[in-house]
C-alpha cells in the first residue's frame, strides 16, 4: 500500500539535544537586535480571533484568558475585518460607541470598537528581514499603537496576514515602556536610546 513511497532517512537524537523556543519572551532584547526576536509569527502560533458581533466584555475575557492584548475581528469568511484590543474595551472608546449606538455600555460589540481594515498600519514581511527591535518600537511608538500587524503577498498578490508584533510585549523584553501611555520621560529616554 505504501510501496510507492521511498524510505526516508532516520536519525537518533542526540544526548543534550534543545528545543527551539519560539514564544520565550522572558528573553530580554535590546534596539539593535533582530525584529524578528519579538514578531509573534501566525506560522508558528495562530491569531486569537474573534467576530464583530462578539459583546466586548467576552473578547476581554477571552484577551485574559489567552494573555494578550488584542484580538484580530474576522467575519465568517474568514476575512479580516479589523483588530479590538484591551484599550478599546476598557477605555473611554467603549463609553464612546455605548452613546453613539443608543445602547449601554454592557451591550456594545466589538464591532463598535474595533479599528477597521482601512485604518490598520501595517508592515510588509520582506521589509523585516534587515529590520531592528528598535525600528519596530519606533513605529509603535510614533503611531501609538498597540499592535503592528505585518501581512506578505501570496501568488496572486493578495495581503495575508503573516504576524503581529505587540507593544505589550515588546515592553517586556526591552524593560521599558513603548506605545501609547508614556509619559515625556519615557519619550526622551526612547528618544535617545534610538
Amino acid at each position: 500500500m505504501f510501496n510507492q513511497y521511498a524510505i526516508l532517512p532516520t536519525h537518533c537524537l542526540e544526548e543534550k539535544s534543545s528545543y527551539y523556543h519560539p514564544e520565550n519572551i522572558s528573553d530580554i532584547v535590546h534596539l539593535d537586535s533582530s525584529a524578528l526576536l519579538v514578531f509573534t509569527d501566525f506560522h508558528i502560533r495562530p491569531p486569537e480571533k474573534t467576530s464583530r458581533h462578539i459583546l466586548a466584555s467576552a473578547a476581554l475575557e477571552k484577551m485574559k484568558f489567552a494573555n494578550i492584548k488584542g484580538l484580530i475581528v474576522i467575519d465568517d469568511n474568514d476575512h479580516i475585518q479589523g483588530v479590538v484590543s484591551s484599550i478599546d474595551i476598557l477605555g473611554v472608546k467603549k463609553t464612546t460607541a455605548a452613546q453613539n449606538n443608543s445602547v449601554s455600555p454592557a451591550e456594545v460589540t466589538v464591532g463598535m470598537l474595533m479599528t477597521k481594515t482601512s485604518k490598520l498600519v501595517v508592515f510588509d514581511f520582506k521589509d523585516l528581514s534587515n529590520a531592528r527591535v528598535g525600528h519596530i518600537a519606533r513605529l509603535l511608538h510614533e503611531n501609538s499603537l498597540q499592535h503592528l500587524l505585518v501581512f506578505e503577498e501570496n501568488a496572486g498578490k493578495e495581503q495575508i496576514l503573516r504576524g503581529i508584533f505587540s507593544s505589550s510585549r515588546l515592553s517586556r523584553q526591552l524593560d521599558m515602556e513603548i506605545g501609547r501611555d508614556m509619559g515625556s520621560h519615557s519619550v526622551a529616554e526612547m528618544s535617545q536610546r534610538l
